[in-house]
């Protein structure tokens, strides 16, 4: 399955079963542009950079810093959710 994601203002294309890479695309520069060559040219109508891939040495912390305990977000399913509680 391909995805296309976008970062500073530039336009990614990655596969999920490629787990080791992932291809900047040049051509063209606009999310509408790439949907528009996806649709009329297939693939070949991208034009990707193919980008280098480098390994990390260090480990993820294992405990979440103080700083970030406040930023935690829980996702409770809307069915697990009392009645009174629910919104809509």
């Amino acid at each position: 399955m391909d995805y296309i994601i976008t970062s500073g203002g530039r336009y990614y294309w990655g596969h999920f079963m490629l787990e080791d890479h992932l291809s900047e695309i040049t051509r063209p520069t606009t999310f509408a542009g790439n949907l528009n060559a996806l649709a009329t040219k297939g693939f070949r109508g991208l034009r990707l950079k193919t980008l280098k891939m480098f390994k990390i040495d260090e480990k993820p912390p294992n405990q979440v810093p103080p700083e970030h305990e406040a930023n935690r977000v829980l996702f409770v399913p809307a069915e697990d959710v009392p009645e009174s509680s629910r919104t809509t």
